[in-house]
């Protein structure tokens, strides 16, 4: 069995290292501004600038892209949540990225439990989605479950059981963004322990 992720420990490790970062970074920087007349009096040689610091992105999800052709897949679609789900879905149905006033409004309704197959569909038969004239790819079973969920008492009774049927599947995938996640902090916590050895490193060179 698999040791649980222990999140409140890698909080306080990551925070323990980024105050760490955070002090050498400021010592580093009050050392530059004598750095210039130290050089010049021939006291310390010149150092190469640090690199940029750049952490490794989380995703739980591969990103989306787009089919070449016209081709609209829901199940890749329905994979992401939320802010990014609505962007894909307007740079997948109208080929192009929202605007601000549209993302917000789809947003809103998605946090609102309004289903992701009847934002698709909104925007398919809108007047700019029928423009486009892209094909949706496994929208059927998606629609008929969404109208089945809506009938009263019987479509809750549905969405139990669909939730029981799928549990082994979310039970999987939440492992698996667990060790994504175990990897991203591991991650993370090299490079910032990597930044700080090296700005500790500068200081000593300093002296």
């Amino acid at each position: 069995m698999e040791p649980e992720l222990d999140l409140q420990a890698l909080k306080r490790e990551i925070e323990k290292e980024a105050a760490r970062l955070k002090t050498l970074t400021q010592a580093s920087g009050d050392s530059a501004v004598n750095a210039p007349e130290s050089h010049a009096a021939g006291k310390t040689p010149a150092q190469a600038p640090l690199r940029d610091l750049r952490l490794p992105e989380l995703r739980f999800v591969p990103e989306y892209e787009p089919d070449s052709g016209k081709t609209v897949s829901y199940r890749e679609l329905a994979r992401h949540e939320d802010r990014e789900f609505v962007q894909n879905a307007f740079y997948a149905i109208l080929r192009r990225a929202p605007d601000p006033r549209g993302e917000e409004v789809y947003v809103q309704r998605l946090r609102r439990a309004q289903s992701k197959i009847e934002i698709l569909l909104r925007l398919r038969l809108s007047k700019e989605g029928m423009a486009q004239r892209t094909i949706p790819c496994g929208f059927i079973l998606p629609l008929f479950l969404d109208a089945l969920y809506r009938i009263p008492l019987l479509g809750y009774a549905f969405r139990v059981i669909r939730e029981i049927v799928l549990l082994p599947v979310t039970n999987r995938r939440l492992r698996e963004n667990q060790e994504r996640m175990r990897e991203h902090v591991n991650a993370s916590l090299g490079a910032l322990k990597e930044r700080a050895n090296e700005l500790s490193r500068r200081r000593k060179e300093r002296g």
